[in-house]
């Protein structure tokens, strides 16, 4: 049983905010029951055991081993479901009685729970998969802690002595905007493609992670449009802000850190440091919440504080070179600010990379996505 086994499992790293998903998986090892690993199925994963009338049990590790045992090589293209296997039989090894196989299948957790390895088809080809390493992180819903975490853990551990993953992200199951389950019966599912039509990829996204999204969650049109609209909106009025300002007098965008003596222009770089140093311990941690919640407080400060108080700079009021050193710090700043939140909202960030910087695709950093991931606003 897994209890008796090393706790190599609770050696990964769950998040949250109360960590439920780790209590949950610290608790499976003790609490949880044997693992009936057969299902009565015609459809899945034949289960690899021979028995003969006398009892005694043959464990098949390969389809070599298969063919060697029923006394001839398999034929190419052997389909080894139940179809085909279930006609395979063979001198027992220990009483030399006809060994049939056990009428079943795997239950489709243990396809499920052998998914990082035999993606590879580990250990049968060479492959990049390295039994020592676990993944850096999984995620999944609170209901699979029992499930799909569960068991991908129950075979780590017995396969190789280690957890499967270093870190798990759990959501909450999402309710409809009264907080009711979403059923088809009742009519309140949101169906993705056509959320995806009217609102877009991006909102849907911010919106999940905007809220704490580790516990049940009421979404609907109207939740996803309030959550998300604020902070995209007023992205995409600094990007208008820029561009409008810019192109009146053909000032290119400012790829290079500038070094600028207004108070203004260096806090606003300095803000746009401390949400780099956030968003990365942020991500690094694969905890995306806070990571959101710094590009949110960015965007906020840039419009509220940054360019309502810039404003007579970038009008010229104040002369050319501080109207280009205002430019030159906004610039710098979105298109930073593209490059941190590209894996949260990663086509909105795209859009600002494309406006803002003027590229094309036929350019080496054409897309945010290309472009390297700073260690200092200097890189």
């Amino acid at each position: 049983p897994l209890h008796r086994r090393p706790p190599a499992e609770q050696r990964h790293r769950p998040l949250g905010p109360r960590a439920p998903a780790g209590r949950a998986i610290r608790q499976l090892p003790h609490r949880g029951q044997d693992w009936a690993l057969s299902r009565n199925r015609y459809w899945g994963t034949p289960l690899p055991i021979w028995l003969c009338p006398a009892g005694h049990a043959t464990c098949v590790g390969s389809l070599d081993e298969l063919g060697r045992l029923d006394g001839a090589p398999l034929p190419a293209g052997f389909d080894p479901h139940r179809v085909q296997v279930d006609r395979i039989a063979f001198p027992c090894p220990t009483c030399g009685a006809t060994a049939r196989r056990e009428p079943y299948t795997l239950d489709a957790w243990y396809d499920s729970g052998a998914a990082p390895f035999a993606q590879y088809h580990y250990p049968f080809e060479p492959s990049v998969f390295a039994p020592g390493a676990p993944l850096d992180y999984v995620s999944e819903g609170l209901d699979q802690t029992r499930g799909w975490f569960y068991t991908m853990l129950v075979l780590s551990t017995a396969l190789f002595d280690r957890p499967a993953y270093r870190a798990s992200l759990t959501t909450g199951m999402v309710l409809d905007e009264s907080g009711r389950k979403m059923s088809k019966s009742k009519g309140n599912v949101l169906e993705p493609v056509q959320l995806l039509e009217r609102i877009g990829a991006d909102p849907i996204r911010w919106t999940f992670l905007s809220v704490d999204f580790t516990e049940p969650m009421r979404i609907g049109e109207t939740t996803i449009q309030q959550a998300s609209g604020r902070t995209l909106r007023t992205l995409a009025n600094l990007v208008a802000f820029h561009l409008q300002n810019g192109r009146a007098d053909d000032l290119p965008p400012a790829t290079a850190l500038p070094h600028p003596t207004s108070a203004l222009d260096r806090w606003a770089l300095s803000r746009l440091d401390a949400t780099r140093e956030a968003v990365t311990g942020a991500l690094d941690a694969v905890d995306p919440r806070p990571a959101a919640a710094a590009v949110r407080s960015l965007v906020d400060d840039l419009s509220t504080w940054y360019v309502r108080r810039s404003r007579p700079r970038f009008w010229g009021e104040t002369g050319p070179d501080d109207r280009r050193a205002a430019h030159d710090t906004l610039s710098y700043a979105l298109l930073g600010l593209a490059r941190l939140a590209a894996p949260m909202i990663p086509f909105t960030a795209e859009w600002v990379h494309q406006e803002v910087g003027e590229t094309s695709y036929a350019e080496a950093d054409a897309s945010v996505h290309l472009a390297d991931w700073p260690a200092t606003l200097a890189d």
